[in-house]
């Protein structure tokens, strides 16, 4: 009687622990048979075999399509980090900052400055607020272009250099260059 692979049906050799078909291991079972030879058909999953013993295209595209999903949950999670926790210089002004030592400045001790996430720049003492102008960072530096209504003569740009300290909470302004104040105006954010 003809013994067939259980896996794939084709004609087994006389104690063959491979199917020469399907590449099938009976590990020492022998192939099921009936008595007119057609084989005991068992339910099992579909397998994808290559002649060479490589894997298939089929699970290549899923490898490369789980390998590119990991990469970019990668870069997004570094991404949130990065904005999180070191974010860009000009985020760590975005705020209500309280001015703690303002020697030489026109800001006096006790007031507040917002810088907005739009670029305006607003100061409030005793309960008026105003916009005094607009805020950037180019560079290493903090520029503020005052309005008109500041400086009485139209728009003045000034930059200044700037440095954060206790994690961000304390910002220190130098005086800009030719002002005749070497004292810096200190912030502490709320």
């Amino acid at each position: 009687m003809a013994k067939y692979c259980s896996n794939c049906g084709a004609e087994l050799a006389h104690e063959s622990k491979f199917c020469t078909s399907c590449g099938a291991n009976f590990e020492g079972k022998t192939a099921e048979t009936t008595q007119t030879g057609y084989q005991i058909q068992q339910p099992s999953q579909p397998r994808v075999y290559t002649p060479t013993g490589q894997p298939s295209r089929k699970s290549n595209k899923k490898l490369i399509a789980v390998l590119a999903i990991i990469v970019v949950a990668i870069v997004v999670i570094a991404a949130m980090i990065l904005i999180l926790f070191v974010g860009g210089s000009s985020s760590k002004f975005v705020g209500t900052w309280n001015v703690i030592s303002s020697s030489g400045s026109t800001m006096p001790t006790g007031s507040t400055m917002t810088f907005e996430g739009n670029g305006d720049l607003k100061a409030t003492y005793e309960n008026s607020s105003m916009t005094i102008g607009k805020w950037s960072v180019e560079g290493s530096t903090l520029c503020i272009q005052a309005s008109s209504s500041i400086s009485g003569s139209g728009p003045s740009k000034a930059c200044v250099s700037y440095s954060f300290s206790d994690d961000g909470r304390t910002l220190r302004i130098s005086p800009p260059t030719g002002s005749g104040s070497d004292q810096p105006l200190i912030l502490s954010k709320q």
